[in-house]
């Protein structure tokens, strides 16, 4: 019972120091209060040049923040629906980099031989991201080759 009163007496006495070194502290810190203020300059540094945007990305930048607000329910619903889709997405490309390489061929010539009959914007643009993650390097590349692209 004296250990348990001992105990009580001696957390007394540490919280009571505590809040009598914390109270001293404040009314100091409130007495010399010097104040901590932010420099005042009209440049921070001297020989930084200054950034100007050209007129049209200005007025895009503008347009951009317009449409912002009313795009975000639209991107949120798209991001809905491809939720479902990714882990499909990612079998299929474990099923692509798990093919032999004879049948990473045979997807290359059939990618390249589907690819070919397109306007030569939309081509590039597709071979462009071609080697994005989603087929093994080994298609992209035969397409490239295929398609006589370096």
């Amino acid at each position: 019972m004296k250990l348990l009163d001992k105990m009580r007496q001696q957390k007394l006495l540490s919280m009571t120091l505590l809040l009598f070194t914390l109270s001293i502290g404040i009314v100091i810190g409130t007495l010399v209060n010097t104040g901590v203020h932010a420099q005042r300059t009209g440049v921070a540094a001297p020989d930084a040049t200054p950034l100007v945007l050209p007129k049209a990305v200005q007025t895009e930048l503008k347009e951009c923040m317009l449409v912002l607000p009313a795009s975000i329910p639209a991107l949120g619903m798209g991001m809905a629906m491809l939720k479902p889709i990714v882990p499909q997405l990612r079998q299929a490309r474990e099923q692509m980099r798990s093919l032999s390489p004879a049948e990473q061929d045979e997807v290359a010539a059939a990618l390249a031989a589907e690819i070919a009959p397109l306007p030569k914007e939309q081509r590039a643009e597709f071979i462009e991201h071609l080697g994005s993650g989603f087929f093994p390097p080994r298609v992209s590349d035969g397409v490239k080759q295929r398609l006589a692209v370096k």
